[in-house]
């Protein structure tokens, strides 16, 4: 059994619906699954004029990491999502990544654990802290509210209130 954290995002179409039906499916596969707040963010190497919406969620899995790649690969696609290659920071209905799966780590071309920049980014340490503050990273080897701390990320984070349930 392995603990699995998530960074999800979304900043086009109806970014709270998006997040919402992710969670519901991830629900059914993970019933214990505990989710942070959403939080509204300022883009990074993105449109500047389209914030996005992001959160963490945390889970225990048998799964493989290949397996639940493949898994969250399906999710994003049943809520919309389309791949474009060789195109990073593009605006998306869905994001979902794998910062964690335990203290596994891996650098394939099809698999990058822990996430290669999380550490570095604000919008993903900040949810994640909410649920998990005392995972240790497996790369730093420090809690998740440490590498928060330490974060040199300038960009903005608000936490929102209730706004998953907002899905008009």
């Amino acid at each position: 059994m392995a603990k699995v954290l998530l960074s999800l995002g979304a900043n086009i179409g109806n970014p709270n619906k998006q997040l919402n039906d992710v969670i519901s499916k991830l629900r059914e596969q993970f019933p214990k699954l505990k989710q942070s707040s959403i939080y509204e963010t300022e883009p990074v190497r993105a449109n500047p004029d389209l914030n996005f919406l992001n959160m963490g969620v945390s889970f225990d899995t048998v799964l493989s990491p290949i397996s639940l790649l493949d898994l969250l690969m399906s999710i994003e696609n049943n809520v919309g999502r389309i791949r474009t290659k060789g195109i990073m920071n593009e605006p998306r209905l869905i994001d979902i990544d794998i910062i964690y799966f335990g203290d596994f780590i891996s650098n394939t071309s099809k698999l990058n654990i822990p996430h290669p920049r999380a550490h570095e980014r604000r919008f993903v340490l900040e949810p994640l802290a909410e649920i998990e503050p005392e995972f240790i990273d497996p790369i730093h080897g420090i809690s998740i509210a440490l590498l928060l701390s330490r974060c040199s990320d300038t960009h903005w984070v608000k936490k929102q209130a209730d706004a998953l349930m907002d899905v008009a």
